[in-house]
């Protein structure tokens, strides 16, 4: 479940240096000479201010307070009260200050040392964060029921949504994102064999996050749905986007499947050919 204590906060290791000799070129991010350290974990009631803001500036939605309060403070979906999955990554907001070259006196370090012994969430900035929830199929309306869990309710009763999934600018193409979602493949999925369904909503306007998913993560496109999103007044369309697991194939036929897994087979042989003329 959500509460599982081992789910709750882990650490990995991140060296700056190795994603620069992979050829990656990140103009606008810090490039220390250390290995930095992100950490995993559930979003807090002192995340409030933060999560607020990061929603704001990466998402049009505009969220009412009472969607923060419920998400920091209770871990539920407000109105619905469904519980919420959530993860954030974060670094200690010190480190970040010396990542950006700030320069503080020896007091100010001493006092910062004092309160990152305390693990006061708030010296820390939260540069990742993932929302979501487990949703019964019974839920969806008949038509998305029928694309995303065909086989309900003799299986898949469960669906896993994505509700917000952002990085902050700087610390895009690292693999947050993806190591995000795939915490809930791994810990939330793969768990439970009812639940067969991975899916979201995004804007058609968003083009960065349709190629992350596509190409990235390997969602499917299922349907785009109109005017589901109303900003200032205005209404724009989405697509929906789904992944399936534990043998649910949603909205895929066999030969939609198979035409992905030769695509992929080709685009690997490929791959090698050019390797192998490359170093003769």
């Amino acid at each position: 479940g959500y509460n599982n204590p081992q789910a709750q906060h882990e650490e990995m290791t991140y060296s700056w240096n190795n994603h620069r000799n992979n050829n990656h070129c990140f103009s606008n991010r810090p490039h220390p000479n250390t290995t930095t350290v992100i950490s995993f974990r559930r979003i807090q009631p002192k995340d409030r201010t933060q999560i607020q803001a990061l929603h704001e500036e990466w998402f049009p939605v505009e969220y009412q307070d009472e969607f923060y309060d419920d998400l920091c403070w209770h871990q539920k979906m407000c109105h619905s009260g469904h519980d919420l999955y959530t993860m954030v990554a974060t670094i200690p907001k010190k480190m970040n200050k010396n990542l950006h070259g700030d320069n503080k006196n020896d007091d100010d370090d001493h006092d910062d040392d004092h309160d990152n012994d305390n693990n006061d969430p708030s010296d820390e900035q939260i540069i990742a964060c993932l929302v979501g929830c487990v949703l019964s199929a019974h839920k969806l309306n008949a038509s998305s029921r029928e694309l995303l869990v065909p086989s309900y309710p003799h299986r898949h009763s469960k669906l896993f949504y994505i509700m917000t999934l952002g990085t902050v600018t700087e610390y895009r193409h690292l693999g947050l994102a993806s190591q995000l979602v795939q915490q809930v493949a791994d810990r939330v999925i793969g768990r439970d064999v009812e639940l067969g369904t991975l899916y979201l909503h995004v804007i058609t306007l968003n083009e960065a996050a349709i190629r992350f998913y596509e190409n990235k993560l390997g969602f499917w496109r299922v349907q785009e749905i109109q005017d589901y999103y109303t900003i200032d007044g205005e209404h724009y369309n989405c697509y929906l986007y789904a992944k399936y697991f534990h043998g649910n194939r949603g909205h895929l036929g066999v030969f939609k499947v198979m035409t992905r897994w030769i695509s992929s087979l080709w685009t690997s042989l490929s791959y090698l050919v050019k390797s192998r003329s490359y170093y003769r």
